[in-house]
């Protein structure tokens, strides 16, 4: 075989392993992303249901204005009935704004966690990309010296000269 195989061989290695790292980070890159996504979502949910628990606690004041309003106008005195027409009125109004916090609290921590996943994932892709390379890389070295007989290449059998272990060729003894 001659050395421009074995440059050819060690060229395609390298470019494979430069490849899957490339890969891997594009893909960590991509999950980043969905991430961010993810965490504007979060945010856009809790602005959304501040602004409509607002709202809705400004309509229930407006409710209760009105209400009472009707009942200064009606000549009735603010007791009793029209006391607790109010305070339903103003005990429903407060639920519901808390429903709608709680609502959006449960949507923001899905978007959370739906980031705290896509991060997770980038760090694995970053990782598995690093991992193929390296893999890449040890079998290329492997088969050149397989292949070219190189020093350092092939596995020997567990009977072989270096009882099991990777020929390291003669300039190390084995």
């Amino acid at each position: 075989m001659s050395g421009y195989e074995v440059y050819a061989l060690y060229a395609a290695v390298a470019v494979s392993a430069v490849s899957a790292v490339a890969s891997g980070k594009q893909q960590a890159d991509i999950a980043e992303i969905n991430a961010k996504q993810a965490e504007n979502q979060a945010l856009s949910i809790q602005q959304q249901a501040q602004l409509e628990t607002e709202n809705h606690r400004r309509r229930v004041r407006q409710t209760l204005s009105a209400q009472r309003a009707a009942i200064g106008a009606s000549g009735v005195a603010l007791e009793g009935s029209p006391l607790l027409a109010l305070e339903e009125t103003a005990s429903e109004g407060e639920f519901d704004a808390l429903t709608i916090r709680y609502s959006s609290r449960v949507g923001e921590a899905q978007a959370r966690s739906r980031a705290a996943a896509e991060r997770m994932q980038a760090s694995g892709f970053r990782t598995n990309g690093y991992l193929s390379a390296a893999s890449t890389l040890l079998y290329g070295g492997y088969k050149a010296g397989k292949d070219f007989g190189l020093p350092g290449g092939g596995v020997s059998s567990p009977s072989g000269p270096a009882g099991g272990y990777a020929s390291l060729g003669p300039e190390y003894g084995v």
